[in-house]
């Protein structure tokens, strides 16, 4: 925090005391150093108040502030600094406010985590520290804002062997009366805090009216009344005993017990832990889950362990959005509490810790403010990827990345940008509504669509009733036998108009009709195919048709380019002979000049002019 000049300059306190005692007031403040804002809760007290052997240098405040630096522990209210200010003696701690103005907000369970860290640090001060805390009590107990119950009234403190009749006496004046057994002074002072957390504990509970929502609620009361606060003090049990009672012992208690005690566990204890951590943890309200546990879930030494890493981390940074997600927290719920928890632990450069963000980055990216995004995680995040580290650098750019959709590539990488690569696709075609734009292109689609029928399965059938395969023109115009190539068939000139080949994948391609006259041939109308059962029938129909009509009666191959062959017809022999000759002999054979004649005379035409001689 600095030193105590730099703090006194900084400090902003509010002018309203939230809690005024015998002994000081206490004020809300804040201080920013280093672009930080920390909380803060001042008490300031008079420098004399009276002379008391009691506090020593005649200043409750100072005695307490010197008791609370000395002695540090989770469940005790943490010191921050203390200094002078003219005749004021000044103590700043954490942000906290008294447990007397937020009691009756607690519900059951915060109550029995709230006894039993009161209780912890009791047993830390009194078992450990061989100390004697004298007054606990209501106004000895302060809640952080995080919901922590935190024990002070440190000004009681005292050594468990420099104790004495008198130092109680001077006390009794002070301490809160309720809080006193009349036996007191005739057994030393034994049993002063099992006495006064007994009486802590019935007052909580008559305050708060929850008995018969909290388990083990009334034999622990009745525990209390006949062990705690017991007439002969040498039967009251020690306060770590007090903690194997079933009350403290619950399921919730126990896991946040363990939590806040993970450094002390071993190896296997750890592992066994966290393997079912996150079943036992749904079946808690995960608010509760949130606002106790999320700091324990989130923090360095559950973060860093390797069994947490598969068996917990995962499902506490997965906000679930509907049943499917097994995470822990709902979207509100995690934006509520653990956003602002994950903005801090954003801001710790330490390589494992971030890898562990960045590795579930993706998941929770967008439940982040753009305020947020843009102002504390994009920095974060540019600051990664200047890194030695290259598993750093690399998943730093995957969640750069991931960014790019929820801020823009302008705010990630910076406005000097430029189009550099141009969209070189081909200008898309309407096409018939059954081709996909993505399929290639082909000169027989609806027989590829059809894929069962290729080449193999396409057998001639001599008993097949051709007569079938004249639905062409008749049942379905869409699918016409291709005409043959020019000079192929014999008939009248076509008009090349109307039979022009077109593009085979074009909407508006024309088939004429094999089937129909030639002189009566009109080109198809377009019909999109909408029976594919149909459409495969005829298919299987038109096939059977050309193969049967191609197929040689003669010859196992077939010719296809057999039509294409010229004609060329024999020349007419012209014989010239006498004609009474010509009449004698009209019933006989022809003459050998016409034999010979019939013999030069070949398919392909005359024959060369050596044949002649």
């Amino acid at each position: 925090m600095g030193n105590k000049q730099s703090l006194q300059k900084d400090l902003e306190i509010e002018e309203k005391a939230t809690e005024v005692s015998d002994f000081w007031s206490v004020f809300a403040g804040e201080i920013k150093m280093d672009s930080r804002t920390s909380l803060l809760t001042i008490f300031e007290g008079e420098l004399i108040v009276n002379k008391n052997q009691l506090w020593n240098t005649n200043n409750p405040l100072l005695k307490a502030s010197k008791n609370l630096m000395l002695f540090r522990h989770p469940a005790i209210l943490k010191y921050v600094a203390s200094w002078d200010k003219g005749t004021l003696k000044c103590l700043a701690t954490e942000r906290c406010k008294p447990l007397s103005l937020a009691i009756k907000t607690q519900n059951p369970l915060e109550i029995c985590l709230g006894l039993r860290n009161i209780l912890n640090a009791l047993i830390f001060l009194v078992e450990q520290g061989k100390m004697r805390h004298l007054n606990v009590c209501f106004s000895s107990i302060y809640i952080t804002n995080d919901g922590v119950w935190k024990l002070f009234g440190f000004e009681y403190l005292w050594p468990a062997g420099e104790l004495t009749n008198d130092i109680l006496e001077q006390s009794l004046h002070y301490r809160y009366s309720g809080a006193v057994c009349k036996e007191e002074l005739k057994h030393n002072g034994l049993g002063i805090e099992q006495y006064g957390f007994a009486t802590l504990c019935k007052e909580i509970f008559e305050i708060t009216n929850q008995d018969e929502r909290t388990p083990f609620h009334e034999d622990f009361k009745q525990y209390c009344t006949n062990h705690l606060q017991h007439a002969n003090p040498n039967l009251r049990p020690e306060l770590s005993a007090v903690l194997l009672h079933p009350y403290f012992n619950q399921d919730f208690i126990l896991i946040h017990s363990f939590l806040s005690e993970v450094p002390l566990k071993d190896a296997a204890e750890k592992q066994q832990f966290f393997t079912d951590l996150i079943d036992k943890l749904k079946t808690f309200d995960e608010v509760d889950v949130a606002i106790h546990l999320s700091d324990f879930l989130l923090s360095r030494i559950v973060l860093l362990d390797p069994t947490a890493q598969i068996y917990v981390t995962p499902f506490v940074l997965d906000p679930k959005c509907d049943d499917i997600v097994p995470g822990v927290f709902s979207t509100g719920t995690f934006v509520k509490f653990l956003i602002p928890k994950l903005k801090k632990v954003f801001c710790v450069h330490d390589v494992q810790i971030r890898l562990i963000l960045l590795e579930h980055f993706h998941k929770f990216m967008s439940l982040f403010s753009e305020e947020d995004l843009t102002g504390l995680i994009l920095p974060q995040l540019l600051l990664g990827i200047k890194d030695t580290n290259d598993i750093l650098v690399s998943m730093t750019l995957r969640c750069l990345a991931d960014l790019v959709a929820i801020l823009g590539a302008t705010v990630v990488i910076g406005k000097n940008r430029s189009r550099l690569f141009a969209d070189g696709r081909p200008q898309r075609v309407p096409e018939a509504p059954m081709h996909h734009w993505g399929e290639p292109r082909s000169i027989s689609p609806v027989i590829e669509s059809a894929g069962q029928f290729s080449s193999h399965n396409m057998v001639i059938r001599d008993h097949t009733d051709l007569s079938r395969a004249s639905f062409v023109g008749a049942s379905n115009e869409n699918l016409s036998e291709r005409l043959s190539p020019d000079g192929g068939e014999a008939g009248e000139e076509v008009d090349k108009d109307d039979y022009q080949w077109s593009d085979w994948d074009g909407e508006n391609a024309k088939t004429p009709d094999p089937a129909a006259p030639e002189s009566t041939q009109t080109p198809l109308q377009e019909e999109p195919l909408t029976k594919p059962l149909e459409i495969e029938d005829e298919i299987v129909k038109l096939d059977m048709k050309i193969v049967a009509k191609a197929k040689s009666p003669t010859s196992e191959e077939v010719d296809f380019f057999k039509d294409m062959e010229p004609v060329i017809a024999k020349t007419q022999v012209l014989v010239i002979a006498d004609e009474e000759k010509t009449k004698d002999n009209a019933s006989q054979a022809p003459s050998r000049l016409q034999a010979d004649l019939s013999e030069n005379i070949t398919e392909e035409g005359w024959g060369d002019e050596s044949d002649w001689e």
